[in-house]
């Protein structure tokens, strides 16, 4: 059974950047604190690279995104 692609903001990471909601917009919205929330945490097949630029795109690597294969920066196993 494949997996289906999660995306997660780790808030204990989360600096507040925004370069998630910048670079992905239909992925990622500000909250009411600057911060980033997912707003479509099971991006479909066309998403996925907007997904992926977002996750090298948070110099805190909050930004996740699990249950699919690709290269990214070094992140554990189960994270691109």
């Amino acid at each position: 059974m494949t997996a289906l692609p999660e995306l997660r903001i780790d808030r204990e990471l989360c600096a507040g950047h925004g370069r998630c909601f910048d670079v992905a917009p239909a992925l990622f919205a500000e909250d009411a604190e600057g911060y980033g929330q997912v707003v479509a945490p099971a991006p479909d097949a066309d998403a996925l690279g907007d997904a992926r630029l977002a996750v090298r795109a948070c110099p805190e690597q909050a930004v996740r995104l699990s249950g699919v294969g690709g290269a990214g920066r070094a992140h554990p196993p189960e994270e691109i």
